[in-house]
Formats: structure tokens, sequence, C-alpha cells
């Protein structure tokens, strides 16, 4: 959930707007992205779009670049991580959420649409003085063909699908190449959303990336054929979120396709496998689908009989790493890989 500040600091700019219109903007925008429309960020030109895509779209956009963040961080021992380029900062979402995990202490923002930039601001100032003076913001297409600074960590969150392709896998590598250490690209769970996945996981192999998550090879996907890669998370809704949306729910569910790559290779058990599929938790046995190292999608099978990796299954959640039994028996060998993604709680601003 989004730190208090932040929702505070949300709530204050989104009272410039009465509510019924916030909640008109909010279900035009839900209809864009729930279709195929490429070109839907264009359509946020207007105050009350902007302010009504700050609180319903923001924090769980928040919350899910945090968990892959968090991911990021339990994969690597020792994870220096200080700059960050937020590309399609939007209401600086990425940078926001990356300063929850990692001690950020300067930021470059970039979206082609500088209406953002003043809401982007009061975002930082509300997140700390530190990470707000160290924020450079620029107005700019990101297909452009002017190399950018390098930071220790690039993310491009919920941008490259409303590219073409060519335009995204350029922005991808552009990218990649400035990313010092790491890079993370989240786009939302649909067929499109995986396929632009698909397509900017290419482009990083064959620029040598390391594939830290959520795939455990560097293999073609072997589910791209038949279905989408594609994991979720349970968001809590604000108040303010709950009213604009006219949801009784006090959370949703955020369905996200993603992609972490790094220079380094990750501390990671070399057998483990993700699930890509909730866990079916049946009295006698438990079934996980996994995507395994070999590159192959897999259903296993574990009996109650098996005590110990029953244990681990029932404990299992969609997205988490799964590892062979000698790997598990040995915690030495990167026990953090076990918990899920979807699952994190909020690290310490310490990796």
């Amino acid at each position: 959930m989004l730190p208090r500040a932040l929702q505070q600091a949300i709530q204050e700019q989104a009272a410039a707007i009465p509510a019924p219109l916030l909640a008109l903007a909010s279900a035009r925008q839900a209809e864009l992205y729930s279709g195929a429309d490429p070109d839907r960020a264009m359509r946020i030109e207007s105050a009350a779009a902007r302010l009504a895509y700050l609180a319903a779209r923001m924090p769980p956009i928040f919350q899910v670049v945090q968990l892959l963040c968090a991911e990021l961080a339990r994969r690597y021992r020792r994870l220096e991580i200080h700059s960050v380029l937020d590309l399609g900062c939007g209401p600086a979402t990425a940078t926001l959420a990356a300063h929850e995990c990692f001690e950020i202490t300067s930021a470059s923002l970039i979206d082609r649409d500088g209406e953002w930039f003043g809401i982007a601001r009061r975002m930082l100032a509300a997140a700390g003085r530190k990470l707000a003076a160290g924020a450079r913001f620029t107005a700019g297409d990101l297909d452009a063909a002017a190399a950018f600074e390098p930071h220790d960590l690039a993310i491009i969150s919920y941008a490259i699908g409303e590219m073409d392709n060519d335009a995204a896998g350029r922005l991808v590598r552009r990218a990649w190449q400035s990313a010092r250490r790491a890079m993370i690209i989240v786009e939302p769970g649909t067929p499109r959303g995986y396929g632009a996945m698909l397509a900017a996981r290419r482009v990083l192999i064959g620029e040598q990336a390391r594939i830290v998550a959520p795939c455990p090879h560097t293999q073609p996907c072997p589910l791209a054929d038949r279905d989408w890669c594609h994991f979720d998370t349970r968001v809590q809704r604000t108040p303010l979120h709950r009213r604009i949306k006219g949801g009784s729910l006090p959370y949703e569910i955020e369905k996200y396709s993603y992609v972490i790559a790094a220079r380094e290779l990750p501390t990671t058990a070399a057998r483990a496998a993700r699930i890509i599929r909730r866990p079916l938790k049946k009295s006698g046995h438990v079934i996980l689908d996994l995507c395994t190292a070999t590159g192959a999608a897999q259903r296993v099978v574990i009996p109650r009989r098996d005590k110990q990796a029953y244990r681990r299954a029932r404990d299992a959640a969609w997205g988490g790493i799964w590892k062979a039994a000698d790997d598990a028996a040995n915690p030495d060998r990167d026990q953090s890989a076990e918990l899920p993604a979807g699952q994190s709680s909020k690290l310490p601003n310490t990796p």
C-alpha cells in the first residue's frame, strides 16, 4: 500500500477537481486500458484525467514496481542502487517505488507530457526532500535519438505497450545501455502487455543482459504460442480510490507482465523454477505449473507423502520460486529466493 505521506499528497492534489469529474475520467481511462487502443497515453490530456490517473492508477502501478524492485534487491546480496532513470514517468510512480527499496539520491524522469511534472514534483517532495532535490525532469519523446545518461537502475513502467514495435525496441536498447546495474520493464498483464514483454526480452538477450526474473532461462518463452505469462498482486484501495472507482471492496487485483535484467548473475539456485500459475492445492496433493531452467513449461504434482516438499508446496504462491529438493534443503544457497514476487512486504532502504 502507498506510504501515508503519498496518500496525503494524492488527496490534497485531487481536491482541486470535484469527485464526480474524477470518477468520469477514471471510468474513461479504465475503458482505454481494458481495450486495444495503442494510443491511450495521448488521452490523458486534462487536469481531471491526470488527477484521476494519480488517484486510481498510480497506487497499483506503484505497488507493482515496488514488488519488482524488492525482488531485484532479494536476488543480489549487495546491490548498490542510488540513481534511477524513470522513462514514461507520469507522476513519478516508478521513482517513488524504487525509493522504497533503495537509497535513491538522484533520478532522471522523462515523459513526453510535461504537464505531469508539477504533480510529480509534489509527489517527490512528499516522499522526501533529498529525493526531490535530486530529481531532474525532461519533456520529450521516448523515441528520441539522444542517449540517456548512465544510471544504476533504468525503469520503463507501462510505456512500451503504447509504442510501435520498432520504437519500443530502440527504447529498450537505449535504456539498457544506460543501466549500470539493472533494468526493470513492466506492462499490464494482458496478452498485449505480454507481447511487449516478449519483444523487450528478446532485445535484452540480444544485448547480452542477464535475465533475472521472471524467467529462469534465456530460451524462447514456452507459453508464447498458447498462453501469456503474467502475475497479479492485491492492491489495497485508499478511501479516495474507492470513491473514484465506485467499488465496495477495500482492494483490487492488478495483473502485470514484467522482465528484470541485470549486468551480473543473480545469487540464485541453478535449478530454480518460476511458479507461473496459481497453485492448485488439493487435499492430498498440490499441483504446480512451472517455467523451468531448461526453458520448458512443466506441471508437477507434489503428493502429501513427500512431507517436506508438500509443506513447501502448500506455502507456495503464484510468481514465487520453486527449488529442487536438494537446493531447498540448503538454505545457504539463496533462501530468500523462495519468497514470491507478488507477496513481498516493504524492504528497508538498504537492500
